[in-house]
């Protein structure tokens, strides 16, 4: 990931959750996760590594275990 500006937000909105049997989607194409191979703790740690700020907007109780399964690799972060 490259940012140019200091100021660097991620305002993820989601109603469901990723791609991956950890995340508790039994209806998943893909239980085995991302098909192009990224991994959560990848992608959360390159955003951490850049000083990306993370917030999470929850429309649904779908995505509650992968609120904490990201906040097991970052720590916490705002959820609305």
């Amino acid at each position: 990931m490259t940012w140019r500006n200091t100021t660097r937000v991620l305002l993820h909105i989601g109603d469901y959750p990723p791609h991956g049997h950890q995340f508790d989607n039994p209806e998943d194409d893909y239980p085995d996760g991302d098909p192009y191979g990224l991994t959560e703790e990848q992608v959360l740690r390159e955003m951490r590594s850049a000083e990306i700020h993370y917030f999470f907007g929850k429309i649904t109780e779908y995505t509650d275990t992968m609120i904490k399964v990201f906040q097991s690799i970052i720590g916490e972060f705002p959820v609305f």
